[in-house]
Formats: structure tokens, sequence, C-alpha cells
């Protein structure tokens, strides 16, 4: 994230930094996210196999 933040505020306004900040997708929903990517690929290759 500090590299993030540097290469933007070489580009940015703080302000535009901050609300860049705001807009993130939490933690938490990415990894749910991820799962289910996971899971639907996952179940994508089975049916590919029968």
């Amino acid at each position: 994230m500090d590299v993030v933040e540097y290469a933007l505020s070489r580009n940015m306004s703080s302000t535009m930094i901050s609300e860049y900040r705001t807009k993130l997708i939490s933690k938490e929903v990415v990894q749910k996210k991820l799962e289910e990517l996971y899971d639907a690929a996952d179940e994508y290759q089975n049916s590919q196999q029968c």
C-alpha cells in the first residue's frame, strides 16, 4: 500500500488520494469474491471432465 500511495501522491493531490482510499473494496469482500470465483472455476473444471 505504501508504494501505491507514493506513486499516487506524485501525480494526484492529497484530496484525490483520500477519495481513492474511500473507494477501496474491503478485504473481506475481496476474499469472499475470490472464494466464489475459485468455486465457480472448480465446478466448471469438474463439469468439463464428465
